[in-house]
């Protein structure tokens, strides 16, 4: 009787704090919607642009740099918006409109499906208590917080590589392998470090499904890209997509030739490579601080949720005990690893193939943006971890519920009340707010410090003005005029 109260007591204590952390997971969900409009204040100019370009389409039939529908929209900086942002955002806004909220909107959508598509790829892997950890650990994260909350194409492409090794991972069916592959490449579409990390992640998947693989699936997975992404493709071999990345690679010739020294070229790359995958480790990066570029990060917290914190430092305990109990075998009963480790170990590799493209950047390290698509393999990783270890020791759900909710504590606080005045340079506040004095005068004083492209959304939203009369205005504000 004892034993059957004991378990009962144990067993509502555990209900209760997941069901407690589901509310804390939910409450952080909405949260990303709330407050979009002055959250960080301002915005930055890619996120004008992305604006400018979806209401020129819609007015003109062509984007803001003149192209009729085009495949890939100017950006800044060498940089394009891709076609899977640029007409899923066109949709979006033709519902919601072009505010600032609507056009940020889409981006914390997203990032709900990124956290919906992690359940249910972590309850095929994993069981339903890791799909819940899992979806709580991505609800959570500062990493996944932030850029949902960024009007470009970015914070679209965790959602599309869940779901794409989702899909493949869902049936041996070479319908279902055809899907995930569409997926995947409509991910490599979006964001182009996102690029290296599917190719790499799509090898993992034919390794870890090997004994599954039927010839038709391989064909359907691996020939379908070729159709969907042949225009993709086309675009990076005649060198039309490769602009920024020549610029900030660090394996063009002109960098390799200025900084490899005394070592070849191949092994100055992998030095190099290292090097920067290291800088991705940095305690201050992880734990404390964050990406050092304040739009990607808020300097309050590191790029990992407590959660994760937690879920690494119960990790390399348990690693710890398994190696201790291989050389020292306890003297009473032993209880075998979790078949759900190799998850969590397979999770890792993934995240590293996130952080890669980051790596082989040279400008911004460590680089919280380019190396966003590890965020969803981390909270895997945590919910697996997390789940593992919750019924061996009574612990570690006490201890996840206290971080979560003294990280919510520290976190909400900060991010809607200093946040925004501490930021409010890095997202172009001062624009901002020119423009909603309605004084063109004033506005154009203040726009002149600001790219061409970037200036014409606010003419849009504040001064009511055409497509084609913002852009006049933006060219001769531009000139001095």
């Amino acid at each position: 009787m004892l034993f059957i109260a004991e378990t009962w007591r144990r067993w509502r204590l555990e209900q209760v704090i997941e069901i407690v952390l589901i509310a804390v997971a939910v409450g952080w969900c909405v949260m990303r919607f709330v407050g979009l409009e002055s959250v960080p204040f301002g915005l930055s100019t890619d996120e004008t642009l992305s604006g400018m370009h979806v209401e020129c389409l819609a007015q003109t039939g062509k984007s803001a740099d003149g192209q009729p529908w085009p495949l890939f929209a100017t950006g800044l900086g060498g940089g394009l918006y891709s076609p899977t942002y640029l007409y899923t955002l066109f949709a979006w806004t033709r519902v919601f409109g072009i505010s600032i909220s609507s056009i940020r909107g889409l981006s914390a959508a997203f990032s709900i499906l990124a956290i919906l598509g992690l359940g249910m790829l972590v309850r095929l892997l994993a069981g339903n208590r890791a799909a819940l950890l899992a979806m709580v650990a991505g609800a959570l994260s500062p990493w996944s917080f932030a850029v949902s909350r960024l009007a470009v194409d970015a914070p679209l492409t965790p959602a599309l590589v869940v779901w794409g090794t989702y899909l493949f991972l869902r049936s041996p069916r070479w319908p279902w392998a055809a899907a995930g592959a569409v997926v995947l490449t409509l991910a490599g579409y979006t964001y182009s470090p996102v690029r290296v990390q599917v190719a790499l992640l799509a090898l993992l998947l034919l390794f870890v499904e090997r004994k599954r693989l039927s010839a038709k699936r391989v064909l359907a997975f691996l020939g379908t890209p070729l159709i969907v992404g042949f225009p993709l493709a086309q675009r990076i071999l005649d060198g039309s997509l490769l602009g920024r990345a020549r610029a900030l690679s660090i394996l063009t010739d002109d960098y390799i030739r200025d900084h490899r020294g005394h070592y070849s070229g191949p092994v100055f790359v992998v030095k190099q490579t290292l090097e920067n995958l290291f800088e991705h480790l940095r305690p201050s990066y992880l734990l404390f601080t964050g990406d050092a570029n304040i739009r990607h990060s808020t300097q309050i917290m590191g790029e990992l949720g407590w959660l994760d914190i937690l879920a690494v430092g119960l990790f390399w305990v348990a690693l710890g005990t398994l190696v201790w109990k291989a050389y020292r075998p306890p003297a009473g009963d032993w209880v075998p690893p979790s078949p759900r480790w190799p998850v969590a170990v397979a999770a890792v590799l993934v995240a590293a193939f996130g952080t890669l493209p980051a790596a082989l950047c040279w400008e911004g390290l460590p680089h919280a943006l380019r190396s966003m698509a590890a965020w969803p393999a981390v909270s895997v990783f945590t919910g697996v971890t997390l789940a593992v270890l919750w019924s061996r020791s009574r612990l570690v759900p006490v201890i996840a519920l206290v971080l979560a909710l003294a990280q919510t504590a520290r976190f909400v606080p900060f991010y809607f009340d200093v946040y925004p005045k501490e930021s409010y340079s890095a997202w172009s506040g001062e624009l901002r707010a020119a423009a909603e004095t309605r004084d063109p005068v004033k506005y154009a004083a203040v726009a002149r410090n600001h790219p061409e492209l970037g200036i014409g959304y606010y003419m849009l939203l504040d001064f009511g003005l055409t497509c084609a009369e913002a852009q006049k205005r933006a060219n001769r504000i531009a000139s001095g005029r």
